[in-house]
């Protein structure tokens, strides 16, 4: 590999785990973090700083068991499941905090910021499971495999919550 190439995950992993190089982390960190924590903060209702506290979390339980991830998926599919279960044990540790504002985009039309609100609130209003469906599938764009990996579940159960899921959150918006 010539030293213009970026290395691929599996070989940060294998040199992190050969000598504990501090570069292979950075750049397995600087490579996955953006998107953690945006996994964290949908999750987390938009709460900035548990996402941040997850995202550490999520960090320091992949370092201690990256010897034990077997590639069976992505890096990232397992490093956005490690995520999903520390924003599970920030969900069980309190109760609810609705999001009192969403980050603006650049000027949305008012319809747009109250159809945006309205969503967020019936999010707000599913049980954890069918928010983490629709999180995953709809809002971050996995594939039914990849949130199978990262819940834990069969490709199956993925499609079936998430028929159910957005048959509930229809339910909540009153809408086909």
């Amino acid at each position: 590999m010539s030293r213009y190439e970026t290395p691929s995950d599996p070989e940060l992993v294998r040199r992190f785990l050969e000598d504990r190089a501090q570069e292979s982390f950075e750049s397995l960190y600087d490579r996955h973090s953006p998107y953690l924590f945006r996994v964290a903060f949908r999750m987390l209702h938009g709460d900035r700083s548990a996402a941040e506290d997850v995202l550490q979390e999520a960090w320091i339980r992949a370092v201690t068991s990256l010897s034990r991830f077997r590639g069976e998926s992505t890096l990232r599919t397992w490093l956005c499941g490690i995520t999903m279960n520390c924003c599970r044990e920030v969900w069980r540790r309190r109760t609810f905090v609705p999001i009192d504002e969403l980050p603006e985009s650049p000027s949305p039309s008012r319809a747009d910021r109250l159809q945006g609100v309205r969503l967020e609130r019936a999010l707000g209003q599913l049980d954890h499971d069918s928010r983490e469906i629709i999180e995953l599938y709809d809002v971050l764009g996995h594939t039914h495999d990849e949130v199978a990996a990262i819940l834990d579940i069969a490709p199956g159960t993925s499609k079936s919550r998430l028929f159910r899921a957005r048959a509930t959150l229809r339910g909540i918006l009153g809408t086909d």
